[in-house]
């Protein structure tokens, strides 16, 4: 990258290519704003050069991270994001990975807090699905790296490590999210506010949310629209305010049209479980999300049965004793356990997010088919009370935010 300092753009031909190997690309940047969280401006300490590609991911990532108030792991490829949090590092992105180790090969990761040794150790030495040592990371950004941790990263010899791309932002502290997003077609550039809150009501905070019994009616100040917020079935809310925000926040940062699921772990543990992206049809995405959350759970049930696979067990080996817990209490619970049975256990504690209004009520109904008991959607759509009148009856919990997240 070359040296800014007088606040002039400048273009500089990208050392790699464009969005695919035959198409050129060039990067232009400047320092006119500074203290701007930034996937290009970053100190470089490993790896090859950076790609279009890997930009537009590590944007993505860090983003995610920034908003995320507790130590996160955040893994993007392409359309989406895989998700969790949790005090302890490993775990962190042990449960991210988790949620689809398939789709995290060759992703960008990015992480709020400094890395640390053994979360690198894990990146570089844990088996991959087809028994190869070291996950296969494009890139990696983080704060800042601990003692050690690029020393370690620059003697790793596993397959691609020397290409691994080691990203340094500085502390989150110190930086700042753009206020406004441009968007280009040709002939014109358009400059948009940043989708900077998740709620109507409440901000980036759903207690005031959730506490709405009785949904009031508030006008939306940029567009004028009356919408409905609050508790909008007649089930009340049980899930915490963290894991609600935690669902939102990932949904918004999802290509639409987008439903998210997560659950909660533990105090200020939680993990996207499910995600469907980019569908045209908000109930393809949410038979996707189910699909996928299926997939994990039950893969979780199998590694708490004692039938992972050595990839599989290591993928999560830090938290064994807590999986398998887990799954003999829930065995213990059933006279006819299966895995059917305990993805069904678990969709029925976790919340599903939407990023958009339902249409139709045939999403609800598929939600309330897979055990799902809370969905959280903006509202706004025609058919508002035909899925508040489905959702109550399969007993579901719903919330109307009044707040739209279409990412395109």
């Amino acid at each position: 990258m070359g040296d800014i300092s007088d606040g002039v753009p400048r273009k500089e031909q990208l050392g790699r290519y464009g969005e695919n190997w035959h198409q050129k690309a060039f990067l232009v940047k400047s320092d006119d704003e500074p203290g701007l969280l930034s996937a290009a401006r970053v100190e470089q300490f490993h790896g090859t050069s950076m790609g279009l590609n890997n930009y537009v991911d590590g944007q993505a990532a860090l983003d995610l991270s920034y908003e995320t108030p507790q130590p996160c792991a955040v893994i993007v490829k392409h359309t989406a994001a895989s998700y969790a949090t949790d005090q302890n590092q490993v775990k962190a992105l042990e449960r991210s990975w988790q949620t689809d180790p398939e789709a995290s090969f060759g992703s960008v990761i990015a992480f709020n807090r400094p890395l640390e040794l053994e979360t690198a150790r894990v990146i570089t030495e844990r088996p991959d699905a087809e028994g190869k040592i070291g996950w296969f990371v494009e890139v990696i950004y983080a704060p800042d790296y601990d003692d050690g941790v690029l020393d370690y990263i620059n003697a790793s010899k596993g397959p691609g490590k020397k290409n691994l791309r080691v990203l340094k932002t500085g502390p989150f502290s110190e930086l700042h999210q753009a206020d406004q997003e441009l968007r280009y077609i040709p002939g014109a550039v358009f400059v948009q506010d940043r989708d900077s809150t998740l709620y109507l009501l409440g901000g980036n905070d759903s207690t005031e949310l959730l506490s709405l019994s009785t949904p009031i009616v508030m006008q939306d100040d940029n567009s004028g629209k009356d919408l409905t917020v609050g508790v909008v079935t007649e089930r009340q809310p049980e899930s915490s305010p963290g894991l609600v925000d935690f669902v939102i926040r990932g949904v918004k940062h999802t290509k639409s049209n987008a439903i998210t699921i997560a659950r909660e772990l533990g105090p200020g543990r939680y993990q996207q479980i499910g995600q469907g992206v980019g569908q045209r049809k908000r109930n393809k995405s949410t038979r996707d999300a189910i699909e996928s959350a299926a997939e994990v759970l039950a893969l979780e049930y199998r590694i708490g049965a004692g039938q992972g696979s050595v990839f599989e067990n290591a993928m999560i080996e830090s938290q064994r004793v807590e999986i398998n817990g887990s799954v003999n209490r829930h065995i213990l619970s059933f006279a006819e356990p299966s895995e059917e049975t305990y993805v069904f256990s678990v969709l029925q504690r976790s919340v599903l997010g939407s990023d958009a209004f339902y249409p139709f009520s045939d999403g609800i109904e598929l939600a309330a088919k897979a055990g799902v008991g809370t969905i959280i959607q903006p509202g706004g759509s025609v058919k508002d009370q035909e899925c508040i009148d489905t959702a109550n009856k399969h007993g579901m919990i719903m919330v109307f935010t009044g707040r739209r997240h279409f990412r395109h």
